[in-house]
């Protein structure tokens, strides 16, 4: 009797130290127990980043996530400083889009299959290096390796692809069966040729469409967007048209910016500059304001959803992301085909289609000053619903990690 006595004793004393810890201890078991995400993702380009930045928003809070650059660290090509995205990015702002095209799809896609074992190792140092229990790639080129090593390491691999052409994403594998690698898509219809040439079944197959911000779901009060004019300096009662080139910018925004300042219709342009300070810099020195059209010119920033809620117009390459969010935020979409576009951005003209209203490709400068002008400011819904990746994405993992959830809708 006195043992149990002790034992209760010793049992409330310990509970009144602790008591005072719980919540800590509790976050402390809670982080110490949650499984590891391991993102691969890359800097060259935003769509990247920014599909990893939502799968840190999505998985964030059941798991650790880490996120890991396998081209910086020469996964693909080990001679060039950080892979080579830099000059990924220098090409893109100035666009040599033909000299891309041609370098990633021959001596780029040659070299990913040539070196396989070089690739192998590079990614097996990755992934031994962050320990995760499952990983994700949102890049190409280093897919094949990376489910070889996860196949060998009992670790599940999810492939979220972010262009309708896979030919790079695809890279090393064979038409023979992959029962290890889960891919997501943006639209089942656009790939489901490439994936079958690929030995892909539809069981591991989801369309999701792309990853969106949180920051897109927000509902904007007037008062929000209120401050954003101000800050801005965009009027009200007044056509808004966003002028973008994603987040390296390119110098097609000053043909753009040149072109629409010359209407005779009233607006007002956004032109997006991206982290491109140089060309934010020419742009700000260059243009100057008419009697019709005013203008600001930005460079990174977080209230792309904002003015996008303000603006009617999107003039633009077809990049799957830029053109998701202009998509999701009811945008009029008018796509740039008066030059080269890159290859694996091209295919998501018909996505944007299939999702978009009013999307038009404009062939010239005067086309595109013709329908800007023509383009009508009220807000009409989309033609269809967008697949929902932010809703889908967290099934998908829970089902490949064999935890308690629902078959997710985005299964073919």
């Amino acid at each position: 009797m006195n043992t149990v006595k002790q034992s209760l004793c010793t049992f409330t004393l310990v509970c009144s130290i602790l008591m005072p810890y719980s919540e800590c201890i509790a976050a402390f078991m809670h982080n110490t127990l949650r499984k590891k995400i391991l993102i691969l993702s890359s800097q060259g380009g935003h769509g990247h980043e920014n599909a990893s930045q939502v799968l840190q928003e999505i998985l964030g809070r059941d798991y650790k996530t880490a996120v890991a650059y396998p081209i910086q660290e020469g996964a693909i090509i080990p001679w060039l400083p950080a892979g080579g995205e830099g000059i990924y990015d220098y090409l893109l702002r100035n666009n040599w889009v033909r000299l891309l095209n041609c370098a990633v799809y021959y001596p780029v896609s040659s070299w990913a299959g040539w070196s396989t074992r070089i690739q192998e190792a590079r990614m097996t140092k990755i992934v031994n290096r962050e320990n995760p229990d499952f990983v994700i790639s949102v890049i190409p080129g280093i897919n094949y390796t990376t489910s070889k090593v996860c196949k060998a390491l009992e670790i599940p691999f999810l492939l979220v692809t972010l262009d309708p052409e896979l030919t790079f994403w695809l890279a090393g594998f064979t038409n023979q069966k992959h029962p290890h690698c889960v891919i997501t898509v943006p639209d089942y219809e656009l790939v489901k040729d490439q994936l079958t040439a690929k030995g892909f079944l539809p069981e591991q197959i989801h369309t999701v469409g792309y990853p969106l911000k949180k920051s897109f779901f927000k509902a904007w009060t007037n008062n929000d967007l209120n401050i954003l004019r101000d800050r801005y300096k965009i009027p009200e009662h007044t056509k808004v048209v966003m002028l973008m080139r994603g987040s390296s910018g390119s110098n097609k925004l000053i043909t753009y910016a040149n072109t629409l300042l010359t209407s005779d219709s009233r607006m007002h342009l956004v032109i997006c500059a991206g982290k491109n300070e140089n060309l934010k810099k020419q742009l700000e020195t260059a243009l100057k304001p008419t009697a019709n059209v005013t203008f600001s010119v930005l460079g990174f920033t977080t209230d792309i959803p904002g003015l996008m809620k303000i603006a009617h117009t999107l003039v633009t390459a077809p990049s799957p992301n830029t053109c998701n969010e202009a998509i999701h935020s009811n945008l009029a979409i008018l796509i740039d085909n008066t030059d080269t576009m890159l290859r694996w951005e091209k295919p998501n003209i018909t996505f944007i289609k299939k999702y978009g209203r009013n999307v038009r490709l404009f062939n010239n400068n005067d086309e595109l000053k013709s329908f800007v002008e023509a383009s009508l400011p009220p807000r009409k819904k989309k033609h269809r619903p967008l697949p929902n990746f932010n809703r889908e994405i967290k099934g998908i993992v829970k089902l490949l990690l064999k935890e308690d959830a629902p078959r997710p809708e985005s299964m073919q």
